[in-house]
């Protein structure tokens, strides 16, 4: 943000650019991430996490029984990181929290710890800041009198708003640059932390997000609160590898009827994780359990109806899931896990799945 650069050679070696110059610092590093001139943090090839304290590199605590690959800081100081089995974390100040969703590589970007302090944040009404450890910054900001606002100024193709979903969580609507992008909805039958919620395929921007407090809320709800934690933007979320090999696999059949390619979608990939990771089998109050249907996945992690419109499915659909990780490809016969791209073949052979790939838009 700032400018600072940072390098590694071949051997690791790290390398700072100042003056005209490249000067090497000490250590070696197998990846490093600058978020500005003072936060940059990196990963040895032993897998040991390490901060730069402006003269050396201090060894920092790993995730809980993980083993990290990669780190990335934004530009503000909030750093995520990813272990080997591609689990996301978020240090907090004095230890890592996890963070929902597998990614292969993430991007911190500047996420915003203490957002209602930030000049790219505005509020309008009775927004009031409430503290709680479990939030990404250890505060959130809570509004329920219908149409208070909260407005987000920012760059870039994509964005996720962090919030508590629980009983009493209501609905917020949500604007860009004045056009309609669908409801947040902040009720969940459990209180969930730091559950993101995300637009993605924006553009590069730049974008004023304006999120109003609406009157309505889920039947089910007992309140109208809006929770809001942090903001990241871009969005950290990173297809991995079984992700890109799966929509690589579905524009290869679209190609080939003439049809336009799919993208992938951070809030659809988030959903058909969740469903991936319950095996297709979702029990309330189950670890991991983001809701029953298909919409009520979705939902989870961005607006009714998504935004921009889901002219490109991405891993999934308004219809169906196409879940991006090796898994069991329901009712096409194969019972154990198997590659994302055979997954892909196997639904091409079941008219209900095959209808959701090939559909033109």
């Amino acid at each position: 943000m700032d400018g600072t650069v940072w390098a590694l050679d071949q051997s690791g070696d790290i390398y700072v650019y100042g003056n005209g110059a490249w000067t090497l610092m000490g250590g070696i590093l197998a990846q490093v991430s600058v978020g500005s001139l003072n936060y940059v943090w990196g990963v040895n090839p032993n897998n040991v996490i390490f901060q730069w304290n402006g003269s050396a590199w201090n060894a920092m605590p790993p995730p809980p029984n993980a083993t990290p690959q990669q780190v990335s800081v934004g530009a503000e100081g909030t750093v995520y990181a990813i272990d080997t089995a591609t689990y996301i974390y978020q240090w907090n100040g004095t230890a890592w929290q996890p963070f929902p969703g597998l990614v292969a590589q993430i991007s911190g970007g500047l996420s915003d710890r203490f957002f209602y302090n930030n000049p790219a944040v505005s509020s309008q009404g009775a927004w009031s800041a409430q503290s709680n450890p479990s939030a990404a910054a250890s505060g959130y900001l809570q509004d329920s009198t219908a149409g208070d606002t909260l407005t987000f100024k920012f760059t870039g193709d994509s964005i996720a708003l962090y919030r508590l979903v629980d009983p009493n969580g209501g609905q917020a609507t949500l604007t860009m640059d004045g056009n309609s992008a669908g409801t947040f909805d902040f009720y969940f039958p459990q209180q969930r932390w730091q559950i993101p919620a995300v637009l993605d395929h924006l553009g590069a921007g730049p974008y004023t997000l304006v999120l109003t407090v609406s009157a309505q809320n889920n039947p089910a709800s007992a309140g109208h609160n809006i929770y809001i934690d942090t903001v990241a933007a871009p969005s950290p979320f990173v297809p991995n590898a079984d992700q890109q090999t799966a929509i690589n696999r579905v524009n290869f059949y679209r190609n080939q009827a003439g049809l336009p390619p799919a993208a992938l979608n951070n809030a659809l990939d988030l959903a058909a994780q969740a469903h991936a990771g319950l095996s297709h089998v979702e029990t309330p109050n189950v670890y991991g359990f983001v809701g029953a249907q298909v919409g009520d996945r979705t939902t989870y992690f961005t607006t009714y109806f998504g935004y921009p419109p889901q002219t490109n499915f991405s891993l999934g659909s308004s219809e169906t899931e196409i879940l991006p990780v090796q898994e069991d490809a329901a009712g096409g016969g194969l019972t154990t896990s198997v590659s994302a791209g055979v997954a892909v073949d196997a639904w091409m052979g079941e008219v209900y799945h095959r209808q959701s790939i090939m559909k033109y838009s």
